[in-house]
């Protein structure tokens, strides 16, 4: 199971490089052709004219090179929207994988939920007979990138989540959302 999660990811990063080459290609050419030509001319964009007003090709621009140009420009834009399927599939495909649950593996493997018992201390309930609530954790944290809002916000491997907003395990709306 690992194996297949772990040549889907290297597929994912494949794709991924492959579409940042694509993005930055997209933008050099579409800065070079918004990008005044020769003798301060106007730009001549992705739709403008190409001959004159007389229907002549135009003498202050390389016709031949805008067309090859545009033309690269469009491929690119249709490579990267299957791209970009080819991703959402499998970022689909990785995350119906099983989560792995060996044990072993994982030396900061969290353990079973347990009950905990909290005291709410939300404004709402400021001032009226605060009720000690029974929370289960619904969420384990297994992984944190670096730099994240997450990191930041002081979020640790292996921390768990009782409560997210208003939303709790004991709120069913929230389970079948989370699933």
């Amino acid at each position: 199971m690992g194996n297949k999660r772990e040549q889907l990811r290297a597929k994912f990063a494949e794709l991924e490089e492959k579409k940042k080459a694509m993005e930055v290609e997209i933008s050099a050419i579409a800065q070079e052709l918004n990008s005044p030509g020769p003798n301060k001319a106007p730009p001549v964009g992705m739709k403008g004219n190409l001959v004159d007003h007389e229907g002549f090709p135009r003498a202050d621009v390389d016709v031949h090179a805008i067309r090859l140009q545009r033309n690269r420009y469009a491929t690119l834009q249709n490579d990267h929207k299957g791209i970009m399927k080819q991703i959402e599939e499998l970022l689909k495909e990785i995350m119906a994988l099983p989560k792995e649950k060996n044990v072993s593996s994982h030396p900061d493997s969290v353990p079973v939920p347990t009950p905990v018992k909290v005291k709410s201390t939300s404004e709402a309930n400021r001032g009226i007979d605060e009720s000690v609530s029974e929370l289960v954790a619904f969420l384990w944290v297994d992984r944190v990138e670096p730099g994240s809002p997450a990191e930041s916000a002081g979020l640790r491997v292996g921390d768990r989540i009782l409560r997210f907003g208003v939303s709790a395990a004991c709120n069913d709306t929230f389970l079948i959302v989370a699933r």
